[in-house]
């Protein structure tokens, strides 16, 4: 009998997100309406390398009220189109602010978009901060995240950061560029307008009070801060992009023995096949760093309306068309 309920409730679990086909070989695998989940868009894992444990979040303060607690928003009925995109059949409600977002991941690339939308039905303007992010980690596992490097060439977020490039220090390197990354690296776009992005947050914590780092360095809260006037929509237009471990290959899983553990490892043996590949030191980290660079100078417009990309305040000299 208990087999039975086990076996039922690892079916439910194993259909918590949808995967979609990444570039790399690996796939997103996003928290949507699928049951068992929390329909808030998030990434799992990215993959079998495991560059995320939970990212691409949401969380919002109204700074106008007495209530400023942060709010995870989660429940955006995000539809798979069958495709490369997500898109909110039932956006999120807080107060008077209604949120949607659409995700969109091309299968032939290695990044996911997403442009979260905030409109303000009240008659009057209103301030909010939204902070997006998550883990890009877990803790040791894969060594500490560590900030390999940001759009300013330093090892250091700052708000003026066009985009900031993360590794898992496995091995402790005093140099995190050359790696090598634990888990896969990766890189965060955050949009090139400047005064939009206010602070760095823990978004484990609070992201709109806790400073970055927090305990764990892996949970990254950007903060950005949204004057919206009475029925006007404000969009925030972001990029991540993943990389593959420069430890193991992904066909295996991170070759972490546990010693008298109490639960099954969710670790396996390395993938030791004649065909097994695993990148060399750095060179992942400076993919993705690359990528976003490309992103920051020229994001993907593709799909966007006129008026969604109109409506987007993180960016400056977005292309009048797109296709």
């Amino acid at each position: 009998m208990w087999a039975t309920v086990v076996a039922a409730t690892l079916g439910v679990v194993a259909h918590a997100v949808t995967r979609l086909p990444s570039g790399d070989g690996q796939y997103w695998d996003i928290q949507d309406t699928s049951w068992w989940s929390q329909d808030s868009g998030g990434i799992a894992t990215g993959g079998r390398a495991n560059p995320f444990n939970g990212f691409g979040y949401l969380k919002l303060r109204r700074n106008e009220t007495s209530d400023t607690a942060a709010v995870y928003l989660r429940g955006f009925g995000l539809a798979h189109d069958g495709a490369e995109r997500f898109d909110s059949i039932t956006p999120v409600v807080s107060g008077d602010i209604v949120v949607s977002r659409s995700i969109f991941a091309p299968k032939d690339t290695n990044y996911l978009r997403y442009v979260d939308s905030f409109t303000n039905v009240s008659d009057a303007l209103c301030t909010i901060e939204v902070a997006w992010g998550g883990a890009a980690g877990a803790y040791a596992d894969g060594g500490k995240v560590t900030v390999a490097t940001t759009s300013s060439g330093k090892a250091a977020i700052a708000v003026s950061d066009t985009f900031v490039t993360v590794m898992q220090n496995a091995r402790g390197v005093s140099d995190p560029m050359r790696g090598p990354s634990g888990h896969g690296p990766s890189a965060h776009v955050l949009g090139t307008k400047a005064g939009v992005l206010t602070r760095i947050g823990d978004m484990y914590g609070d992201p709109f009070a806790d400073a970055y780092p927090g305990f764990d360095p892996a949970h990254i809260g950007y903060v950005f801060r949204l004057r919206i006037e009475p029925g006007r929509t404000a969009s925030l237009m972001t990029f991540v992009i993943k990389g593959l471990s420069e430890t193991y290959d992904p066909r295996g899983g991170f070759p972490v023995a546990l010693k008298d553990a109490l639960v099954a490892p969710k670790h396996q043996q390395p993938y030791a096949g004649p065909d097994a590949k695993i990148p060399a030191a750095g060179s992942q980290i400076a993919y993705v760093t690359d990528v976003a660079k490309k992103l920051a100078a020229d994001p993907d417009l593709r799909g966007l309306t006129t008026t969604e990309r109109s409506e987007i305040v993180n960016w400056v000299r977005l292309k009048a068309d797109a296709t």
